[in-house]
């Protein structure tokens, strides 16, 4: 089982645990593994992971071109700004 360190971590504040230890950081960790369900990571179906990298190809050029005129606009506001 894998869990996230954040998700451990506000368990324990959640617990009412302000105390750092390895004891009580273990009990912590085991007392997570107890209560939370575990649900096992399964991969995205191929047909999924083809579809989210399309629309990441459509949307690339639109990313790029709003990130270049908006360097653009910043490096111009700036040398318009300096004597």
């Amino acid at each position: 089982m894998e869990a996230n360190p954040r998700a451990i971590a506000h368990f324990g504040r959640a617990s009412l645990q302000r105390s750092k230890t390895d004891r009580l950081g273990s009990e912590t960790i085991l007392e997570f593994a107890v209560r939370m369900p575990f649900d096992p990571w399964s991969p995205p179906a191929p047909r999924i992971l083809e579809l989210r990298a399309l629309s990441r190809r459509i949307e690339a050029p639109e990313l790029m071109s709003r990130l270049y005129h908006g360097r653009k606009r910043h490096s111009a506001s700036r040398s318009a700004a300096a004597p």
